[in-house]
């Protein structure tokens, strides 16, 4: 299936159980706007360079959060840490002050972020972990 098959993907979304993430492809907002709008995924991870940069993220940040869609970005370097949009149920948790940020690592750690910014993980991904989930 095309990467911009948002009906075909809408359709396997609708007949399997698994969740469908898709994103890295998008080719900025608007086209993570119109995968929204065809139900294309349960899922959304736009990819930084391609969606048009931190602008880009940002918009497609709100899309997501407009449509009640949990996101995660996609990512080339190894050791990777990502920040969640604001109040995306999964990844961060509500408190008297609002919202708050998690970072989540390649190592799988999660720790709050502050100002969208993450240290770099301090140690190497789990190789074991990493065999044990390959497919």
């Amino acid at each position: 299936m095309r990467a911009d098959d948002f009906a075909g993907s809408a359709r396997l979304a609708r007949e399997i159980a698994t969740p469908i993430q898709i994103g890295e492809n998008f080719m900025g907002p608007e086209q993570m706007a119109q995968a929204l709008a065809a139900g294309a995924c349960d899922f959304v991870m736009p990819d930084a360079q391609r969606i048009g940069g931190v602008t880009g993220w940002m918009r497609a940040a709100a899309l997501a959060q407009g449509a009640g869609m949990e996101m995660s970005s996609h990512l080339f370097p190894r050791r990777a840490a990502t920040c969640s949009p604001p109040r995306q149920p999964a990844t961060g948790s509500s408190s008297s002050t609002g919202p708050r940020r998690f970072c989540r690592t390649a190592a799988g750690e999660g720790r709050p972020c502050a100002d969208s910014r993450a240290a770099r993980p301090r140690h190497d991904l789990d190789e074991k972990a990493v065999q044990r989930f390959a497919v």
